[in-house]
């Protein structure tokens, strides 16, 4: 294997997992600037993604790199990157159900919105999702150390296709309800059009969390394709780490934050170091 390819497909791998933090970064202090993007429900929650992200894509990052470049690390040091790891990848589907819930309540009972999305209990299922998905790998990897203490791979990651199947009957339920009341006479239908869009983009994204089960078929496939030729199988391998595990959490700011008319112009002000002459103004609906 060249040494020369290895250094550069870590060098791209951090660099682009370093720049797409960093842009998450910007967003999430384009919604610290403003004090009603903090007491906003759907705000809170895109907060989270965002930081979610930035934290699965450094922890994915050192982890690939630390195997690509055959580095030993102490199993405690281990143990607490596949915890953070495993957390985060199934804090996002949660995340994406959480926000298609708010849409769903601001939609089909708009009077009540402010009674039931309220930052406070939006923080509270925020934790509710990290103590999910940690009793999880806690029970896993306790479970793969009495096994083999010196060994983790063996992890079961119970309950994954339940999450994901719950995740989903969920962005569906909201589409359709949604869909429901974007006809009815009486709805905001710009509105309801709007979050009909967003919901959908939660599904999408979802189906982009889902690759991510595939990377270890996609890897084992490869790894008999190419058969003795061990240099294919490297740069393939880190195509399929690219594309399927870090490119699906680099788009959350592009999804999301593009879209969102109050966030944009924040987000363009900061990013660009505050060239613009007047700070934008914000209009959250």
């Amino acid at each position: 294997i060249n040494t020369t390819t290895t250094y550069t497909e870590t060098a791209v791998a951090v660099i682009t997992s370093l720049f797409f933090c960093f842009v998450n970064c910007v967003m999430l202090f384009a919604l610290k600037s403003k004090r009603v993007f903090q007491e906003t429900p759907r705000y809170i929650l895109f907060g989270h993604m965002l930081m979610n992200d930035s934290v699965l894509l450094l922890v994915t990052t050192i982890m690939y790199t630390v195997a690509l470049c055959f580095l030993p690390i102490p199993k405690s040091i281990c143990t607490l990157l596949v915890f953070i790891s495993y957390c985060t990848f199934f804090n996002a589907p949660l995340t994406l159900a959480l926000m298609s819930l708010e849409r769903y309540v601001a939609i089909c009972f708009p009077l009540r919105h402010c009674n039931i999305a309220t930052p406070k209990r939006t923080g509270i299922a925020i934790g509710f999702i990290w103590m999910l998905s940690s009793i999880n790998i806690i029970a896993d990897i306790i479970l793969a150390l009495s096994v083999n203490p010196n060994y983790l791979a063996d992890i079961a990651f119970s309950f994954d296709v339940l999450y994901f199947v719950s995740v989903a009957v969920i962005i569906i339920f909201t589409y359709i309800s949604i869909m429901i009341t974007a006809r009815s006479v009486s709805s905001d239908k710009d509105s309801a059009k709007k979050a009909l869009k967003t919901v959908l983009l939660h599904l999408i994204q979802l189906g982009l969390c889902l690759t991510s089960f595939l990377y270890t078929s996609i890897e084992r496939t490869l790894y008999m394709m190419t058969g003795s030729n061990s240099s294919l199988f490297i740069n393939l391998r880190y195509l399929n780490f690219l594309i399927i595990l870090i490119l699906p959490r680099c788009l959350s700011p592009l999804i999301y934050g593009m879209r969102d008319e109050a966030v944009w112009p924040l987000f363009k002000y900061f990013f660009c170091y505050r060239s613009g002459k007047v700070k934008p103004s914000i209009n959250v609906h």
